[in-house]
């Protein structure tokens, strides 16, 4: 009789160690995929912060202006970044775009000049850009512009995976104000409405 206690107490005490094993394996997944969204969260931010920072609001080659460009979906950001020559003066800008995918918005597109578009990620379950000045009150993310007056944007990526985690910052261009390029700047860009 004694030994059929021992036993039923054992297996309920097995069973109980069990249960709160499977439960701490849960959440500890649910803990490393919070680390792996807040490091993709960071790491889109800062790539896309360090490619955003070389651009101008406006550039003037000959009289044509290369601005910024914000979507009014606040989904897409054109912009251009100079190459330099070895003398350090810039010899060409390169136009830079990065967008959602239309076909699936949980990916993150990158392209540079002519050279083939890049997925940066592929958890994403928000990304906004904004002229992070002269905003509606109401809504600081619904600015579709940047100019030498303010020439900051603002980012905010949300990844998801098991919750939406979000992080938001503001990018300050390079503001080479009055500055014209010389008419020998080449333009790297694809064909209007390739990408």
């Amino acid at each position: 009789m004694e030994a059929m206690v021992v036993t039923g107490l054992m297996s309920v005490i097995f069973a109980m160690l069990i249960g709160v094993m499977m439960h701490s394996d849960v959440y500890w997944q649910k803990g490393q995929n919070k680390v792996q969204e807040h490091w993709e969260a960071r790491h889109i931010l800062d790539t896309m912060a360090r490619v955003l920072r070389e651009s101008n609001p406006s550039w003037d080659v000959n009289g044509t202006l290369y601005n910024v460009a914000i979507s009014e979906s606040n989904t897409r950001i054109d912009a251009y970044v100079p190459e330099y020559n070895d003398d350090n003066t810039i010899d060409s800008l390169k136009k830079i775009t990065y967008k959602l995918n239309p076909f699936n918005s949980r990916e993150l597109w990158f392209k540079s000049g002519t050279g083939d578009y890049e997925v940066v990620s592929g958890m994403i379950n928000t990304v906004f850009w904004g002229g992070s000045c002269d905003c509606s009150a109401n809504d600081p993310m619904n600015c579709n512009t940047v100019n030498s007056a303010c020439p900051a944007v603002r980012i905010l990526v949300a990844t998801v995976k098991d919750n939406v985690f979000n992080l938001t910052t503001d990018v300050t261009l390079r503001n080479r104000v009055n500055l014209a390029l010389s008419g020998s700047t080449g333009i790297e860009e694809p064909e209007e409405g390739e990408f």
